[in-house]
């Protein structure tokens, strides 16, 4: 495949690495995206998510690198973590470079996500020209859609989508599956991915909490028609004054510069203001 036949797919955020730039330059086709997941999508089911050392250690601590490993999974058949810079620089950045080697055995053993290093960008551009332009794939790289469906199946997708484990892909297959959220989890024990399984046995009554809480009643009975809601012309003159109790200053300049009869509002004394910084000030208050 020639190079000007190739198109990678590049999240917004990546346009500062400089690495958009070097596939432009020699020759490849770009689109700049705002990508669920990943930086660089190459194929129809293979992402790239690139990290320099510094942000992949950042992301061991702070918990990110295994969130993301688990919705890349969720999300491509084929995602790839790629390691940027100079693995020596571990030593500086941390006391445990044990820390940073044990990830990445957790990425490479229990997601199953290939792990490739690069010393820079340059080499970073060139990889991912190679794995985009592998004999096998023949379609350009997509953005990945939910199926639309209606608001019901919407809610349900959204609801499990939010359990640990289980993300979009595993909800969608779960509502195709099962039929609807009670379903999935139900049938929670017969879910052969672990991850989603836990999810769904430990989450199921958060779950079913969620389902209820943005569910809209239709049937409650109300002692006002419609007639009531209609919207009455607005009191000018009770907002300035609402809003300068407020102190909502720009609010009240809007308010007077178009109402055609400004209100003149009586300024408040000048009010003692203190940071409380005890509990004993609290109650004083």
């Amino acid at each position: 495949m020639k190079i000007e036949e190739l198109r990678i797919i590049v999240d917004e955020r990546e346009k500062k690495s400089g690495i958009p730039k070097l596939l432009s330059a020699i020759g490849v086709k770009t689109e700049v995206k705002t990508l669920p997941i990943g930086y660089y999508l190459v194929a129809p089911e293979t992402v790239v998510e690139r990290k320099s050392i510094s942000d992949l250690l950042s992301s061991i601590f702070d918990g990110r690198l295994f969130d993301q490993c688990n919705r890349l999974t969720e999300h491509y058949q084929h995602p790839i973590l790629l390691v940027e810079g100079n693995v020596d620089e571990i030593e500086e950045l941390t006391d445990n470079p044990l820390i940073f080697y044990g990830a990445l055995s957790t990425v490479a053993l229990e997601f199953k996500i290939p792990i490739i290093p690069t010393p820079s960008a340059t080499h970073t551009a060139k990889l991912l020209v190679s794995l985009s332009s592998r004999k096998e794939v023949t379609k350009g790289p997509f953005l990945k859609k939910i199926k639309k469906s209606n608001n019901i199946e919407k809610q349900q997708l959204s609801v499990l989508s939010s359990l640990p484990g289980v993300g979009e892909k595993t909800a969608v297959k779960l509502i195709k599956k099962y039929g609807s959220l009670d379903g999935a989890l139900e049938n929670a024990d017969q879910v052969s991915n672990k991850r989603a399984r836990t999810g769904l046995q430990e989450g199921a009554e958060n779950a079913r909490l969620s389902q209820d809480l943005v569910t809209i009643m239709l049937d409650v009975e109300i002692d006002s028609s419609l007639d009531d809601f209609i919207s009455a012309k607005m009191n000018n003159s009770l907002c300035i004054e609402k809003f300068h109790e407020l102190e909502f200053q720009a609010f009240v300049k809007q308010f007077q510069e178009e109402n055609s009869n400004p209100v003149v509002v009586t300024k408040d004394q000048k009010k003692d203001y203190y940071t409380v910084l005890t509990l004993d000030q609290l109650d004083d208050l």
